[in-house]
């Protein structure tokens, strides 16, 4: 079986961490892997004239995004060997739709728009009414994948698609697991007392850092907010911001802190929730993608999680960790069980495995 991911989104994001992650599972299965992204893809497309017209205009009007889907499919089909199955995420195959193989939804980004942005605004009515008929249209003939049940429950209501499997999303868990926390924290150089609530994510409105930088300000002083960022944003003063780290850095830093704390407004299958959760780490995460499935798996990680996105909801539940400490130890095991039941790679890649085996049976067919 060989596959071909076409992914058109490159950097640190969700999409991205899923490309690598199956990437790799796949190929210790011995599966045979090519992905292509936007930036293969564009320096293909460049020598073509029509591109050179078609590029600008799709700048100017604020669509290079769905040029650039349009790019990596038609690199794809271009390139497909006889046989060879596609992996596609969200919008990126709206041109090759009879291409067969998998069309993986990370959510929507019409029900982005709706959870996010303003409904009055030029970005929303992008999302739902510009972006959202090409990511309906990227399903093809191919089989459905959502990356939860809430990311299954939007492409219904919006796309009207049905999703033959929901798979959440995984990660090595031998990498992200619980450790000594005072080992850890000597050797990351934070301090060895404390309670330490971790963010870690993008900074902006969909991650929720405004309402982050209003927990920090309500919390008491032996409560710090740690937040591994790829970027400088506007935090508050008390928020301890470490830039750029690398996997095996954030790896570390999940198993020194105490708690995890994530206001986002949306998600699907957050990878930075799955990273806590195989940590070991407590979430205080607003109930959005699959932490309600978290909550649902054990009272204790259904007690810590806010019930609205009130920085004051978050706050409470934060407090409640650093003075009980059995309640922060039966979320961390809970957490940990929740990740090894639902979030280990090797199973996930042998689900991927087998509907790419359905999936090719019905292309045969």
């Amino acid at each position: 079986m060989g596959i071909l991911s076409a992914n058109d989104t490159r950097g640190p994001g969700g999409e991205e961490m899923f490309v690598r992650t199956l990437r790799d599972a796949l190929i210790t299965r011995g599966v045979s892997v090519r992905v292509i992204d936007r930036s293969q893809a564009a320096n293909t497309a460049s020598a073509s004239r029509w591109d050179s017209i078609s590029r600008p205009v799709a700048r100017f009007a604020r669509f290079e995004e769905i040029w650039q889907s349009y790019a990596v499919g038609r690199e794809a089909s271009q390139t497909r060997s006889s046989g060879e199955l596609m992996v596609v995420n969200s919008h990126a195959g709206w041109w090759v739709p009879d291409l067969p193989g998998l069309t993986v939804y990370h959510g929507t980004r019409s029900g982005f728009g709706s959870a996010v942005q303003p409904r009055l605004s030029l970005s929303y009515a992008k999302s739902r009414y510009g972006i959202g008929p090409f990511e309906a249209r990227s399903a093809g003939r191919r089989l459905v994948v959502a990356v939860s049940h809430s990311a299954a429950d939007e492409l219904l209501s919006l796309y009207g698609l049905v999703a033959d499997a929901v798979l959440l999303n995984a990660v090595d868990i031998d990498q992200y697991h619980p450790r000594d926390r005072a080992t850890v924290r000597r050797h990351l150089g934070l301090e060895s007392s404390g309670f330490l609530a971790l963010f870690t994510g993008r900074p902006g409105r969909h991650k929720g850092t405004d309402l982050l930088t209003e927990i920090s300000r309500g919390l008491p002083a032996d409560i710090t907010i740690v937040a591994a960022v790829p970027r400088r944003y506007d935090a508050h003063p008390r928020t301890r911001q470490l830039v750029g780290l690398d996997h095996d850095r954030i790896a570390e830093l999940y198993a020194a802190c105490d708690a995890f704390v994530f206001p986002s407004r949306w998600e699907a299958c957050s990878y930075s929730l799955v990273e806590a959760l195989a940590s070991g780490l407590p979430p205080v995460a607003s109930r959005v993608g699959h932490m309600p499935e978290v909550c649902a798996s054990d009272e204790s990680l259904d007690a810590i999680a806010p019930a609205n996105l009130e920085p004051a909801a978050f706050i409470r539940s934060l407090i409640s960790l650093r003075d009980r400490p059995d309640l922060r130890n039966s979320a961390s095991r809970a957490a940990r069980r929740f990740a090894e039941s639902n979030h280990d790679a090797m199973r996930w890649a042998h689900a991927y495995i087998s509907l790419l085996e359905r999936a090719e049976s019905a292309n045969r067919n």
